[in-house]
């Protein structure tokens, strides 16, 4: 036992107020040496109350480990087992902002070398790991990047043969041609349609969408327009709620890539029929056009990732179609935006200003 007056008692309220106003976080964990694991928390400075945003100290004394971080009972266990541990570790802060911090286990041993406890040091590294994981993905997509510009040039040419070779045969075949050969060049024509999309998708994710050239744009007319490109299944009922609204100012090649593509995802969300819905506003001061189907819908957890490059929903997906059209919104002064709810369907509205923007 160390008396009060000692110097050993001096020590160990000098050692205990350098760990209170250290900079570093910092706890410490008592040691169960019947049940041989790790016990409750019984200290912790202020550092590490004000890196986890905890209002008092009553917040996290009394804790065990596994209540701390969420573990499981053996994850704690490797703290203790071999004397120290060195590992990085996630948790919400009390405001719920998430936080990585690598941390350092030190075994507290008594006189008799009998492990009674542990201090535990934390650094937060949040920043470095995000910083590392943006800069690893930057270099997997510029890989990709590279790769879509060499396979998007081979597979053009290719594609242009055989899309002119099915017109050829239904030019020189006409009315020879009987039903089944005729719905099969139709499906080469379309399936060569959707190979040139994927292929125009892949050249501006890896070179990015080419300037705008911006012209005067007839919104209502333009969706007619593409409708008439796009196959629509008998089972699916289009409703257009097309109101006067002024023109825009925007590339009408991107623009129609861009309803395409949306009216395409909303069609595929609908594989046993249902209604497309395609409507024009001008609201606060916007031309505003919504594109909406009563499809799946889109699950709470994917709908951060939705614009994001290679991520998908779709089996046969490239994860490409959704970045590019944002990427080609944006490049005309143009937004988009959408609600889902699962088994409900889906709405996306994209919208300009009127007169649309400047040409730069």
């Amino acid at each position: 036992m160390i008396s009060e007056g000692s110097s050993e008692y001096s020590e160990l309220r000098m050692l205990r107020s350098a760990i209170e106003t250290s900079v570093t976080p910092m706890m410490f964990v008592a040691y169960d040496v019947t049940a041989r694991k790790s016990g409750a928390i019984t200290y912790v400075n202020r550092a590490l109350l004000e890196l986890y945003k905890f209002d008092s100290r009553e917040e996290i004394i009394g804790k065990t480990l596994r209540d701390f971080w969420d573990i499981p009972d053996e994850s704690a266990a490797t703290f203790t087992e071999n004397g120290t541990y060195e590992g990085t570790r996630q948790r919400l802060t009390q405001k719920g902002d998430p936080l990585t911090v690598h941390i350092q286990v030190s075994s507290v041993l008594n006189e008799a070398d009998e492990l009674t406890g542990m201090m535990i040091s934390f650094a937060d590294v949040t920043e470095v790991v995000s910083l590392r994981e943006e800069l690893i993905k930057k270099e997997k997509l510029a890989a990709i990047g590279r790769i879509s510009s060499i396979v998007g040039h081979e597979l053009r040419n290719p594609l242009g043969v055989i899309k002119n070779s099915a017109y050829f045969l239904k030019l020189v075949l006409g009315k020879t041609l009987n039903e089944k050969v005729d719905t099969h060049l139709s499906l080469i024509e379309e399936e060569v349609n959707r190979c040139s999309r994927i292929i125009s998708d892949l050249l501006d994710f890896a070179r990015g969408p080419k300037k705008p050239e911006k012209r005067v744009i007839h919104v209502n007319e333009l969706l007619g327009d593409v409708l008439h490109r796009i196959r629509v299944p008998e089972d699916i009922d289009v409703q257009m709620f097309l109101h006067d609204v002024p023109v825009v100012h925007a590339d009408k090649d991107h623009l129609i890539r861009v309803f395409i593509n949306i009216i395409n995802n909303a069609i595929e969300s609908m594989p046993k029929g249902g209604n497309l819905m395609v409507s024009t506003l001008f609201v606060d001061g916007n031309v505003s056009i919504s594109i909406k189907d009563n499809g799946g819908g889109i699950d709470e957890k994917d709908k951060v990732k939705m614009f994001t490059p290679l991520f998908s929903t779709k089996v046969k997906g490239t994860g490409l179609g959704l970045y590019v059209v944002k990427q080609l919104i944006e490049s005309n002064g143009g937004d988009i935006s959408f609600t889902s709810q699962v088994n409900e369907g889906t709405e996306f509205t994209v919208s300009f200003p009127p007169g649309g923007g400047s040409d730069v």
